[in-house]
């Protein structure tokens, strides 16, 4: 039993060894991301477009876009218009749930993951990529879950309106 404890302390001493140094500091800096919780800290507040072309184009109206995060909740909410002035206001859609930073390519720009709530156990998912510069937020359109978020292209611009 003795030789068995001591086999066991001497692999416990050699796989602590073996994790010290530069395997050791790589492991806890793969767990400790700064830049997301620094991101999330920039991010939070609400976000507003101007008057922007719909998604489907000139052709079918503008709309204005708000975007308010908070801690790890997001609302979105989009007005669509008729006409170029954003001045006859055609609908509301406002989503509502959590979100999270699921990939990042650089300090600035991130993939955010929007998890909606149907019911208790179903979420919807959604996608969109943004990059934060001060109080600009630069966005891709809000992308469904199962399309190939490496071609969404960064073309919506909001100011930060609120912290």
């Amino acid at each position: 039993m003795k030789t068995l404890k001591y086999s066991f302390v001497v692999l416990l001493c050699v796989n602590i060894a073996a994790c010290s140094g530069s395997d050791a500091e790589a492991v806890r800096s793969a767990f400790d991301q700064p830049q997301t919780k620094a991101t999330a800290l920039q991010l939070s507040g609400k976000w507003t477009s101007d008057c922007i072309d719909s998604a489907f184009g000139p052709d079918y109206g503008r709309r204005i876009i708000s975007l308010k995060l908070s801690g790890n909740n997001f609302e979105l909410q989009t007005d669509d218009y008729y006409g170029t002035d954003c001045s006859a206001l055609l609908e509301t859609s406002i989503r509502k749930g959590t979100y999270s930073s699921i990939k990042s390519y650089d300090s600035n720009t991130h993939l955010l993951e929007y998890r909606i709530p149907i019911n208790e156990q179903v979420s919807s998912l959604l996608n969109q990529k943004i990059q934060i510069n001060d109080n600009t937020l630069l966005t891709s359109e809000v992308l469904p879950s199962e399309t190939d978020t490496e071609k969404a292209t960064l073309t919506i611009i909001m100011k930060k309106v609120e912290e």
